[in-house]
């Protein structure tokens, strides 16, 4: 936090400590230092993205989801840069989480547009599609995670309901 607070004090414009400011408030549970941190956000397009999805997920932490909604939406319709393909992964995850697996399945397709080398949105896209029924193209996701480098971890069929492609394609 210290160094958020440094990079403010030596280039205020500088949007990326802000939204970075904003996501550590947010994990302390202080959402209303995470709210002024982009209240006060100088608006670049560069992070326009992770802007929006700093505000969902602020908005998901204090149970307000039509403005979780609101914001996704924004975020998934922005601009986006080539490092934002982490970005809009989570998007994906958050639409997937509300069981609006269409707006997920855009939103992971425009993660692999921007990065076709980011496994994890290969992954998360056929696991939207297992839950649609798309057996054949969860498969094809599945594999191309694995051939893009995806090491499934256990845990996170507990934490995020993520399977492991291993045993699905095998």
């Amino acid at each position: 936090m210290y160094f958020g607070k440094q990079a403010i004090s030596v280039d205020s414009s500088y949007h990326r400590a802000y939204l970075n400011l904003s996501r550590v408030y947010l994990m302390q549970k202080e959402y209303e230092k995470s709210k002024e941190m982009l209240e006060v956000c100088p608006l670049n397009t560069t992070y326009l993205a992770q802007f929006y999805l700093n505000y969902a997920l602020l908005y998901k932490e204090i149970g307000e989801p039509m403005k979780v909604l609101k914001y996704l939406e924004k975020g998934l319709e922005s601009d986006a840069e080539p490092f934002d393909a982490f970005v809009f992964n989570n998007f994906g995850f958050e639409f997937e989480e509300l069981r609006d697996y269409k707006k997920a399945i855009k939103a992971y397709n425009r993660s692999i547009g921007l990065d076709v080398n980011y496994s994890f949105s290969y992954n998360n896209r056929a696991n939207v599609k297992f839950k649609l029924k798309d057996f054949e193209g969860a498969c094809r996701d599945w594999h191309k995670a694995l051939e893009k480098g995806y090491v499934y971890k256990p845990e996170w069929k507990e934490e995020y309901g993520i399977e492991n492609p291993n045993c699905k394609i095998l």
